[in-house]
């Protein structure tokens, strides 16, 4: 599972989402804050199964900012077990990998472009492409290689979580949330 944090941007959060002012005859500076308790939210698969999901799971998250919140997010549904079966086939030398793979790539990218603005999603397809070519080459590897190693299978296996919360960070940026 990955992390995604999400926090106002107003900066500091405050008790009660009011603003600070200054000014005269007012309180000294922090006095009346108040530290917001983070709250931590996981989300599974069938809650990020498409850009419809991650749209209700982001309306989720904006009850709870300004407080900070910690949203732990798995792979969008089914991502983790074709996964599994490509690191199966590349394991086999098999060359039925290009498509699965192709349809992976695609389902992340089309949730990407339907949840955010184009200032992220430019980001974040690049960083959705870097994701998928360490895939390729890691693949690769086990196919001139018998046998893949539990370091690469572990990194073919978290890919899922590492999209999703990208994916994630990109809408939430997109609805204002400053998230990282």
């Amino acid at each position: 599972m990955s992390s995604v944090v999400a926090r106002s941007n107003a900066g500091e959060a405050r008790a009660g989402g009011g603003t600070a002012s200054s000014g005269a005859g007012k309180a000294p500076a922090g006095a009346g804050r108040a530290r917001l308790t983070p709250s931590v939210h996981k989300f599974g698969g069938a809650a990020l199964a498409n850009s419809s999901a991650i749209c209700r799971t982001a309306t989720l998250v904006e009850l709870h900012v300004p407080a900070p919140c910690v949203i732990v997010v798995s792979a969008m549904a089914g991502v983790t077990d074709a996964f599994l079966a490509l690191t199966a086939v590349s394991q086999r030398g098999s060359r039925g990998i290009v498509r699965p793979m192709a349809e992976l790539r695609a389902r992340h990218e089309a949730a990407l472009t339907d949840v955010s603005c184009d200032s992220e999603r430019r980001t974040a397809l690049r960083e959705v492409d870097q994701q998928f070519e360490d895939l390729v080459r890691i693949v690769l590897s086990a196919r001139r290689n018998p046998g893949m190693s539990p370091h690469d299978q572990a990194r073919i296996l978290s890919l899922g979580e590492k999209l999703s919360a990208r994916i994630v960070v990109a809408h939430l940026r997109s609805r204002g949330i400053n998230a990282e």
